[in-house]
């Protein structure tokens, strides 16, 4: 077979190819962010997002039971990434307290960042935290790990001190996390969030060292 042929009967496979269900399911959750972002969350119907999309709302329900199911995919996502963001920082080469101080910052960052720029994803978030979606326990169960991270790095490397129990001590911070990852609570104060941010990731790092 020559090259050119050989090439072109992949090129025909390819086409020919029926698209898998996971990138049905992707092309379906792809084009349901996008019109969430233009019309917000709570006004779109499935009917409304399977016209959009060129479907019908049944060929929807085969890949997402709800809604809702919708909505926890898409806001998964853009918790992910948040938290991938900050496990950046969590794994980079400095020191543990620069980190957290960092944390903090990047939490404030990124939820501001939604608030202004994103602002419909922003909202589909805010409904995930209200009627407690499983996303949220999930994003604050990776939120902990890295704050366990954190501390232990800071343990051993003579950065904090070691008496408080690690349990009790990771509990405290993810409790003065709260304002910072909460849409509501950031939204409430988002006139002195970076500068209140700042303020509890000093009391912390103090109440962390020797």
């Amino acid at each position: 077979m020559e090259p050119n042929e050989a090439t072109r009967t992949e090129h025909d496979a390819a086409a020919n190819r029926r698209p898998s269900e996971e990138e049905r399911r992707q092309k379906i959750l792809v084009a349901a962010d996008e019109h969430f972002r233009l019309y917000g969350y709570g006004k779109t119907t499935m009917a409304d997002l399977a016209r959009s999309i060129g479907v019908s709302a049944g060929y929807i329900y085969i890949f997402f039971k709800s809604k809702q199911a919708l909505g926890e995919a898409i806001s998964g996502q853009c918790l992910e990434k948040i938290a991938d963001e900050v496990e950046g920082i969590a794994n980079s080469s400095e020191s543990a307290a620069e980190r957290i101080r960092r944390v903090y910052g990047e939490l404030v960052r990124q939820g501001k960042k939604l608030f202004f720029e994103e602002r419909k994803l922003h909202d589909i978030v805010h409904v995930a935290v209200t009627e407690k979606w499983p996303v949220i326990p999930h994003y604050e169960s990776r939120l902990r790990s890295i704050i366990r991270k954190l501390v232990t790095d800071g343990r051993e490397s003579g950065e904090f001190e070691r008496k408080t129990p690690p349990d009790e001590t990771c509990r405290a911070i993810m409790q003065t996390l709260l304002p910072f990852i909460h849409p509501v609570l950031l939204e409430e104060n988002l006139d002195e969030i970076e500068l209140n941010a700042a303020s509890v990731a000093g009391l912390v790092l103090r109440s962390l060292s020797y």
